[in-house]
């Protein structure tokens, strides 16, 4: 054999990961699963895609969104942030820092999450505890 390494590769084409806002995204995220692929397509996107909003902002439409999703799909969108978190670029910086987690959560956001998914909130803070950052 010739031993070639399949080398990792996301679902979506760069051109169109351009056209994908926040919530689609995050979409193609719950529906492919967080495998390597959908992990090399969020990179890519937050690479190319994002349009020059901050983490904090991604990250702020990602728990809205999520909030008023299906339980599973709350759990994978603080997966997903909690995969980021972990990440780091090629720099080793990380691709999404706790401060930027920390500073997405501003008072409508927690209120919002708090009132409508309960369920979301206790994910994120086990997520926040996880990371050594104070709990909402």
């Amino acid at each position: 054999g010739g031993g070639v390494e399949e080398e990792e590769k996301g679902f979506i084409e760069a051109n169109n990961l351009r056209m994908m806002d926040e919530n689609e995204i995050l979409e193609h995220a719950w529906s492919k699963g967080l495998g390597k692929g959908v992990l090399i397509d969020v990179l890519l996107w937050l690479e190319i895609a994002r349009q020059g909003a901050s983490n904090e902002h991604v990250v702020s439409k990602w728990l809205t969104h999520a909030a008023s999703a299906k339980p599973q799909d709350m759990h994978a969108t603080c997966v997903l942030i909690d995969t980021l978190l972990l990440q780091e670029t090629q720099g080793g910086t990380p691709i999404l820092a706790p401060a930027d987690l920390q500073a997405a959560l501003d008072e409508n956001l927690v209120d919002l999450i708090s009132t409508d998914s309960p369920l979301l909130l206790q994910d994120l803070n086990q997520l926040l505890q996880a990371h050594g950052l104070s709990t909402v």
